[in-house]
């Protein structure tokens, strides 16, 4: 059974609109170190996103051990407490407004829905039936990947906003 999520689509187009509509900092001395941690996001995102291509790989592979499938699901959620750590940091930074904390605010929702997806995958993977669910990991995995673009995508436009 293959969940419909399209509704969801906007959710990761609004932010990259959103934060095309804003200044990142008012002070001018915290652009360096506001840069390292946009750098850092977007290398948390490629992380997930590189993370859920292998599990995919994995599971398309026909090779179905949970501890293994479950240590890609681990590693994701890992790097996701990662990112949420760095946007807490973005937003914490001297000089930081409050549109930059808004905008830190709705990509952090984001990533609650990467850890939503995630967490799912998990517990699809953990199944008996596995082969029942697959198509349920395959469309977690495509939705964690679409948030993770949407992510990058959105430091991306915060950074050429600083």
């Amino acid at each position: 059974m293959r969940r419909n999520f399209s509704f969801d689509r906007r959710l990761f187009i609004l932010p990259g609109a959103i934060l095309a509509a804003g200044t990142l900092f008012a002070a001018p001395n915290t652009a360096v170190s506001s840069a390292q941690y946009l750098n850092q996001i977007n290398e948390q995102t490629y992380q997930i996103q590189a993370q859920a291509d292998g599990l995919e790989r994995y599971v398309r592979s026909g090779a179905h051990d949970v501890v293994n499938s479950a240590a890609y699901t681990v590693d994701m959620a890992e790097d996701e407490q990662k990112l949420l750590t760095l946007l807490d940091q973005v937003a914490a930074r001297p000089g930081a407004t409050n549109d930059t904390r808004m905008q830190v605010e709705k990509l952090k929702t984001v990533t609650v829905e990467l850890m939503a997806f995630t967490g799912s995958a998990l517990h699809d993977l953990e199944s008996r039936a596995l082969a029942l669910h697959e198509q349920d990991v395959f469309a977690n995995i495509s939705n964690i990947e679409e948030r993770c673009n949407a992510i990058r995508s959105a430091a991306e436009t915060l950074l050429a906003v600083r």
